[in-house]
């Protein structure tokens, strides 16, 4: 098996025949700065941990398929992407009361 930085992938597994499937994984660190709760409820997933991480997150495309593990608990969710990426300060959530606000 070859493993490749997800930036330099051809969109397909290295040596498959096949098509890839526009299939993700995310790993969620679940903790103080993230909590999964907050992500089931406002409909987002995050990266931390260093530009590698971040970066990565912008390879995600309205459409695919995301498949998330919290470490230690395992895989938790599967979600598509709805929106392009952007920086937490730019992200919206709504509200119960259906105003929509900045997460932070």
């Amino acid at each position: 098996m070859i493993l490749l930085e997800p930036t330099k992938a051809d969109g397909k597994p290295a040596g498959a025949r096949t098509k890839w499937n526009g299939e993700y994984y995310a790993s969620f660190g679940h903790g103080e700065e993230r909590d999964w709760d907050d992500a089931i409820r406002y409909g987002f997933i995050s990266a931390g941990g260093g530009r590698w991480f971040t970066n990565t997150l912008s390879l995600l495309v309205p459409g695919g398929q995301v498949w998330v593990n919290v470490p230690g608990r395992g895989y938790v969710g599967a979600c598509e992407v709805e929106n392009p990426v952007v920086k937490i300060d730019q992200f919206m959530v709504k509200l119960d009361d259906g105003r929509e606000v900045p997460i932070t």
